[in-house]
C-alpha cells in the first residue's frame, strides 16, 4: 500500500498546471497585466463594465497581439465595419484588418450582415479549426439578435475545450453598473473576467493565470 501511495501523483490545480504549460508569445505590458496565459489550454475571458467605459478597446486591443500570432474570429454584434466608433478605433490602433483571408490577424464578422451574426454560421466558422480565438463584442447582443440565453453564447467554449479554442466575450452591466447582466455562474466557469471602467481594465475579480497582486490594473491606452 505504501508503494502504491508513493506512485501515486498528487492532483494538481488549474493553477499550478497553468505553470507547467508553455506561455503564449505576448508583449511584456500585456503578460504583467493578464500573467501568463497557456497555448495549450482553453482560455475563457468575461469583460464587462459600465457603457463607455473601454471594453470594446481593451478587446480590440487583445485582439490585435493575439492576432499578430495567432487567426482571431472577431464576432462584431454592436458596430457596421465601414462606419461608426468601431471604426475610427480601428484605424486609432492601427489595425491590419482582415475578414476570412487564409492568414494570421483578425477577422471581423459585420453588423450591418445579418447572416454574420446568425449563431449557426458563427459556429460553422468555429467548426473549421482556423481560429484559435473567438471573441464577441458582444455576447449579450448576440444572443439577442439569435434569440437566445446569454448562457448559450458564453457556453460555447466547453463545446471546443478539447480543441484549445480560446473564448473571450464582452457582457452588459446591470442598470447600477456594479456586475454584468447573466448567470452567477458564468464567471465561476470563466478562467478570467475583467472589468472595464474609465479606460482602465482591472482583473482583480479573477484571474487563474495571475500568480501575483503587482499590475492588477492597466490603463488601456499604454496597451500596444
Amino acid at each position: 500500500m505504501e508503494q502504491i501511495l508513493q506512485m501515486t501523483k498528487p492532483i494538481l490545480t488549474k493553477e499550478q498546471i497553468a505553470k507547467q504549460i508553455a506561455p503564449i508569445p505576448m508583449a511584456r505590458i500585456w503578460k504583467d497585466f493578464l500573467g501568463e496565459l497557456p497555448i495549450d489550454s482553453q482560455i475563457t475571458m468575461l469583460v464587462h463594465g459600465p457603457s463607455h467605459g473601454g471594453k470594446t478597446s481593451f478587446m480590440l486591443k487583445l485582439a490585435k497581439e493575439w492576432g499578430l500570432r495567432y487567426p482571431v474570429l472577431y464576432v462584431n454584434a454592436e458596430e457596421e465595419i465601414g462606419g461608426g466608433t468601431l471604426e475610427v478605433k480601428l484605424r486609432q490602433f492601427k489595425f491590419p484588418r482582415s475578414r476570412f483571408e487564409k492568414r494570421k490577424g483578425v477577422y471581423f464578422t459585420n453588423h450591418g450582415n445579418n447572416g454574420d451574426n446568425n449563431l449557426d454560421n458563427i459556429i460553422k466558422w468555429i467548426d473549421t479549426g482556423f481560429f484559435k480565438y473567438v471573441i464577441f463584442d458582444s455576447a449579450t447582443k448576440l444572443a439577442r439578435i439569435n434569440n437566445c440565453k446569454l448562457k448559450e453564447i458564453v457556453d460555447l467554449a466547453e463545446n471546443y475545450r478539447t480543441h484549445n479554442i480560446n473564448f473571450a466575450s464582452i457582457l452588459f452591466t446591470t442598470k447600477d453598473q456594479k456586475n454584468y447582466k447573466g448567470d452567477s455562474d458564468l464567471k465561476y466557469d470563466a478562467e478570467m473576467t475583467i472589468r472595464v471602467d474609465n479606460l482602465i481594465a482591472d482583473c482583480k475579480e479573477k484571474n487563474r493565470y495571475k500568480f501575483d497582486k503587482n499590475n492588477m490594473e492597466v490603463d488601456i491606452r499604454s496597451l500596444p
